[in-house]
């Protein structure tokens, strides 16, 4: 009856594969990307900068502003003439004024300018730092896509070994209904037939939980039935990485940055030169000596020139200077800790390679080792406990295989996404 059961089980485990869906690592990448929240920053800084430039653009339109005001003063001119017949009128010591000012700024040194040169710099910056964020999803990604690979080749391989033992379990009884084995040795078989089936469940819902962290992070509805192919990669050491990781973008566009802050520091020692008009009504008017209402206007340009800032200017170059240098040091800083992590991902690749040979070799000794465990225990020459170790030895080179094989992957994979091109 338990056999049945289990060629059930392996025969629905078997149709499983078959019917699943196929899953990849790039649609994983593109899926998680496009559902990472960080990623919508990218649009809303692009927003931000749009509206800023058009801020900084509405500058050179004439500035219109409305004033108005009423005032009570405890004295006025006075102008007497000593002669009879002559009056000067007085000014009323209640004075109203109202109107309309406009500014139009014809050259300002170049200050909107550089402004939206620093705006377009910083903002495309920002951008760059929100991309590269995006390096740590995609190590995630990685993470969580081999180890349900893992998991999955682990299952497969136990489901080998149970295959096998299920096997040996029918020529066992056969020996057994003769009288030439004890059926001590079918127990121990069918024990550890329920061992690994026990395996096989704990390694689902390892498999399940990982499935479920791959959902999150790309919204897709994938189940832990699915086929989750093995990349096929082209892979070889790159002699020069500086071209493809995002930072080495974001360190470009920071100085970039820096030196449209120093080009805007540097236009405003420039003189600005605007036309301005003021038309007005109240009184009294340009005649202090009109007491009625009327109305006045007044034109004409003007230019201010901030000779000396007290070497404001220059310090705050100087600081740029200094946070150029200090960008220069962190991108020495990164290169270097890049060439390190990506010389302890090539030792890894060579160190997995050479392992896989002697997996190789190991695996071939070990079943010409089960073999003959097999016709001992057939003979009744040694027991089932003993030829298990044999067939778990054999099960355990064969996993290491498989496993090393999707670690050298993994590897590969691990090593093109450090440098940028995955």
């Amino acid at each position: 009856m338990r056999l049945i059961i289990s060629i059930y089980v392996l025969l629905a485990f078997t149709l499983q594969l078959f019917s699943a869906n196929k899953v990849t690592l790039n649609e994983c990448y593109e899926s998680a990307i496009k559902n990472y929240p960080i990623v919508k920053q990218i649009e809303y800084q692009k927003n931000i900068s749009e509206l800023k430039i058009e801020n900084l653009n509405s500058k050179y339109l004439p500035e219109l502003n409305l004033f108005g005001q009423a005032t009570y003063q405890s004295d006025v001119t006075r102008i007497e003439i000593p002669f009879p017949g002559i009056v000067i009128p007085q000014q009323d010591k209640d004075q109203y004024k109202a109107g309309i000012n406009v500014d139009q700024l014809i050259w300002d040194g170049g200050i909107i300018s550089n402004s939206k040169n620093v705006e377009i710099a910083q903002s495309s910056a920002t951008q760059k730092s929100i991309e590269t964020d995006l390096y740590n999803l995609k190590q995630k990604i990685n993470d969580i896509y081999f180890s349900i690979i893992i998991l999955k080749i682990k299952i497969s391989q136990l489901e080998i070994t149970k295959s096998d033992l299920f096997e040996k379990l029918n020529t066992i009884k056969v020996r057994i209904s003769n009288g030439v084995l004890l059926q001590s040795n079918a127990d121990i078989l069918e024990a550890e037939i329920l061992k690994i089936q026990q395996a096989q469940d704990d390694l689902m819902t390892n498999v399940a939980s990982l499935v479920k962290s791959l959902i999150i992070l790309t919204k897709n509805p994938y189940d832990p039935t699915d086929e989750f192919e093995i990349p096929t990669i082209g892979y070889y050491p790159y002699p020069d990485t500086s071209r493809f990781r995002k930072e080495y973008e974001l360190f470009a566009l920071n100085k970039v940055s820096l030196d449209a802050v120093q080009g805007l520091n540097n236009a405003k020692y420039y003189p600005k030169i605007s036309l301005f008009g003021q038309g007005m009504y109240g009184r009294p008017g340009f005649n202090l000596f009109d007491p009625d209402f009327q109305t006045f206007y007044i034109v004409g340009i003007k230019a201010t020139w901030n000779l000396w800032n007290w070497n404001i200017t220059s310090r705050d170059n100087e600081v740029l200077k200094i946070q150029k240098d200090i960008l220069t040091s962190q991108e020495e800083l990164f290169s270097m800790n890049l060439s390190i992590a990506l010389q302890n991902q090539i030792n890894e690749i060579d160190k997995l390679e050479r392992m896989i040979e002697k997996d190789k070799q190991i695996i071939e000794l070990r079943k010409k080792i089960v073999a003959q465990a097999s016709n001992q225990l057939d003979n009744g020459v040694i027991t089932a406990t003993e030829y298990l170790t044999e067939v778990n030895a054999k099960s355990i080179a064969e996993q290491s295989l498989e496993i090393h094989k999707i670690e050298l992957v993994k590897a590969k994979v691990n090593y093109l996404t450090l440098i940028g091109k995955m």
